[in-house]
């Protein structure tokens, strides 16, 4: 699922791997945004403390380019599972909590097949007037093309159509 909208606003995953934010390094710089949001909660439970993936992809990008004053991390709470849902109910109350308002809408980025489901939770969570568009970045890990032909791609479409269709009937 490809479908960027015009949009003032980058989301970007922030558990995505490195050749994923050089692709939101680029599409930030050249795609009229105002802001680039990371999100993303702490990988360990009891790590007082410890950075977010929201904070680590925030820093990373900026190295990649991104001027610091245009990239905000939006830090969520450690959960064991819907990881998602929690990022994108942390980027809506960010956003509550802002005097921002939105004249074009938000582009998503993320890896592969999960853009389905991270679509589906971002309409269910944001406002319906917000317009939301998707960049999904092709994976490494596998030929998408051929990904019943690799372990890791059975392992990858499995998991994110599980979880897609875990979100479209579970949430909310």
């Amino acid at each position: 699922m490809n479908q960027p909208a015009d949009a003032e606003i980058l989301v970007v995953e922030g558990w995505v791997p490195e050749y994923a934010l050089r692709s939101a390094a680029l599409e930030f710089n050249r795609g009229g945004y105002s802001l680039l949001v990371t999100t993303g909660g702490p990988s360990e439970k009891d790590c007082p403390g410890c950075p977010t993936s929201a904070a680590i992809s925030a820093r990373r990008i900026v190295k990649l380019g991104v001027k610091e004053a245009n990239v905000i991390a939006v830090p969520a709470p450690y959960v064991a599972f819907d990881r998602t849902l929690t990022s994108a109910q942390a980027f809506k109350k960010f956003l509550d909590g802002s005097d921002m308002r939105l004249s074009k809408g938000v582009n998503i980025l993320t890896v592969g097949p999960h853009a389905r489901k991270t679509y589906t939770v971002y309409r269910k969570v944001l406002p319906p007037g917000v317009h939301i568009g998707m960049i999904s970045v092709p994976t490494d890990d596998y030929d998408p093309r051929f990904w019943w032909a690799s372990p890791a791609g059975i392992k990858w479409v499995s998991r994110d159509m599980a979880g897609y269709l875990y979100a479209l009937l579970f949430y909310w």
